[in-house]
């Protein structure tokens, strides 16, 4: 791997933490970053206001799963409100380094699929009610 990798982010990608699904979540999202073939499926559980648990699974490069666990273990406890409010600064200084402009989108998937999984920015939100949970526009 080159030089623009940190340690951390070598040891994320190689041994991802928060891969995996979730058996009944509250909400889930897919991305796609067309442009480098990135994927990620975000999966949360939201128990009084908190997520209570956030898992993800994908397959892409070094910074893009990275940001990914980085992601999960920090919105993981988190308030609902305060991840709903996460910002682009917030998801890149998870990382620890500078990201070039080809890069920012592999950077930034999670935190756009998070963020559609949570009923925000025009994306899709799975609405937990009786049985599976079904699929709404928000």
């Amino acid at each position: 791997m080159g030089n623009i990798y940190t340690e951390a982010i070598v040891d994320y990608y190689q041994h991802p933490r928060k891969k995996g699904t979730i058996a009944e979540p509250t909400a889930q999202a897919s991305g796609h970053n067309p442009s480098c073939g990135d994927s990620v499926s975000i999966q949360v559980r939201v128990s009084k206001g908190r997520i209570s648990q956030a898992r993800f699974m994908g397959s892409g490069c070094a910074i893009s799963t990275a940001a990914s666990s980085m992601l999960m273990e920090k919105v993981e406890g988190m308030r609902l409100s305060e991840a709903r409010n996460l910002s682009k600064k917030d998801a890149l200084a998870l990382l620890g380094i500078g990201i070039s402009h080809a890069r920012l989108n592999c950077a930034l998937l999670p935190l756009r699929t998070l963020k559609e999984a949570l009923g925000q920015e025009g994306g899709e939100k799975m609405i937990k009610g009786p049985g599976k949970p079904k699929e709404r526009r928000s």
